[in-house]
């Protein structure tokens, strides 16, 4: 059982702990520490990047490091405060270190998981999320939003036809407007449709065209790259 005095030590430390996190989340981004400038400096990278890219993977770094010791901080201060709760942790699980890193990793996942299911309803309520939207960004790129306007536009009923040949705007096209009916034409056709295409999609609700060429190159196409073929 943990002695009086060593509970009084994992509560300071919870506290202090706590206040890091705070102050780190209150900040935008995390500059790397002199000492890990120094190691970098003396370690390059080995791929060349332009002053852009350069400025942009720092950014990147910055942000990514915030977030990283934030969640290191809260960890350990739930983990410390879990010690300081209960003196028998210790010893059941085999020492204060193994207490703290266990407790403070247990008590981070279900916070993050409480707060991703709580965001995750939320979105779903007002309509903005589907079964893979996370990842919608890191694939769609600079179409998302367009991906996400369609998604609330079209409704669910209706059946939509992509035309055209750019496989992986396809796929996420496709995965965007999930569950509605898709019916692929992996080739070029007018957004009038040919003769042959007519019957595609009937006994859906209506039905839409999305054309992937004026999707990918909006600038460069007549017509917007959703259209809506039936009343």
């Amino acid at each position: 059982m943990l002695a009086p005095r060593a509970r009084l030590v994992a509560l300071l430390a919870a506290l202090l702990l706590a206040a890091g996190a705070v102050q780190v989340a209150a900040r935008d981004v995390l500059p790397a520490p002199a000492w890990l400038s120094t190691w970098t400096a003396r370690h390059p990278d080995p791929r060349t990047f332009s002053e852009a890219e350069s400025l942009a993977l720092r950014a990147l770094q910055d942000k990514a490091r915030r977030k990283d010791v934030m969640l290191l901080f809260a960890a350990l201060a739930a983990g410390c405060a879990a010690v300081a709760a209960f003196p028998r942790l210790p010893a059941r699980a085999g020492g204060v270190r193994v207490a703290v890193l266990a407790a403070g990793t247990v008590t981070l996942g279900i916070a993050l998981a409480a707060s991703s299911v709580v965001g995750q309803a939320r979105l779903a309520a007002a309509r903005e999320w589907s079964l893979g939207d996370d990842a919608l960004g890191a694939l769609a790129g600079p179409h998302t939003a367009t991906l996400r306007a369609w998604r609330a536009r079209v409704p669910e009923s209706d059946a939509v036809l992509l035309l055209g040949t750019d496989s992986s705007l396809w796929n996420v096209t496709a995965w965007a407007l999930h569950p509605r009916a898709i019916f692929p034409l992996l080739r070029d056709v007018p957004p009038d449709m040919s003769d042959e295409a007519q019957d595609f999609g009937r006994g859906q609700g209506a039905r839409w065209v999305v054309d992937l060429g004026a999707l990918a190159a909006p600038a460069r196409s007549a017509h917007a790259a959703l259209l809506k073929v039936d009343p």
